[in-house]
């Protein structure tokens, strides 16, 4: 049975005149709920935003002699591209993201070692297992939403992609979702699913329900942009459950 409860709508108004600088936000506009949620985490405390952080490495190497190069930069979420045309999980489009990619034709690498444009390959990784994993879904291709049926899991191993001779992470466990409602010509709504315990509530505005685990996963399979994932043996996950209800 789904219980529903009505409440005030939250106005995040006061909370965005602290991030102009952030975000580009006119009042009665639609904006984008991912770019206003990372404005939000970048905000926020030091100790607070490495609970979204991470490393994300990539090693280039060499196709002719082997040498490899390697970088690392600063992660808060990942950005995986739905494709139009296939009906893949979030963790198939995991796994095409870390898939190497092959450096060739006009993306050659220049090899300082074999001083010429060779080949190579870069495969990326995770250096640093994050408390709170979030999935940003790329819906919007030459300004059209694609609404390819996504599923979501319910659970997502980062294990297999993390830096070799890194601490593998524990399984994490999907808390919430964020979802837009509609199409991308300056119109739609947003929605925000969390998880509290084993009890998922749905809030529409000012309108909170319980609802099912299967309605939560069929009923964004077509619309979600953004999932949180967190480590089992983490408690920190009530930050996740506050942000992704500040939507609109």
């Amino acid at each position: 049975m789904e219980l529903q409860k009505t409440a005030p709508a939250y106005m995040p108004s006061h909370l965005i005149q602290h991030i102009p600088h952030l975000i580009h936000f006119m009042k009665g506009e639609e904006a984008d709920a991912h770019e206003f949620l990372i404005a939000v985490i970048n905000k926020m405390s030091k100790t607070t935003k490495t609970l979204f952080q991470s490393w994300m490495t990539s090693e280039v190497k060499c196709s002719t002699c082997g040498g490899t190069i390697t970088r690392s930069d600063t992660m808060q979420d990942i950005s995986l591209q739905i494709k139009k045309a296939m009906n893949l999980t979030v963790e198939d489009s995991l796994q095409d993201f870390f898939k190497p990619e092959t450096l060739e034709s006009d993306n050659t690498h220049q090899c300082e070692k074999c001083d010429k444009k060779v080949s190579a390959t870069e495969p990326l990784s995770v250096t640093q297992a994050l408390t709170i994993l979030m999935i940003h879904l790329e819906r919007l291709i030459l300004g059209q939403k694609i609404l390819t049926h996504t599923a979501v899991d319910t659970n997502l191993d980062l294990g297999p992609h993390m830096t070799q001779g890194h601490a593998k992470p524990q399984t994490t466990q999907l808390v919430g979702l964020i979802s837009h409602h509609g199409p991308l010509n300056g119109s739609g709504h947003y929605t925000a699913v969390t998880k509290k315990e084993e009890t998922w509530t749905l809030f529409d505005d000012n309108s909170a329900t319980t609802i099912f685990t299967r309605r939560v996963l069929q009923a964004q399979a077509y619309n979600n942009d953004d999932c949180f994932y967190y480590q089992t043996w983490r408690n920190n996950v009530v930050i996740a459950l506050e942000l992704s209800r500040v939507v609109y």
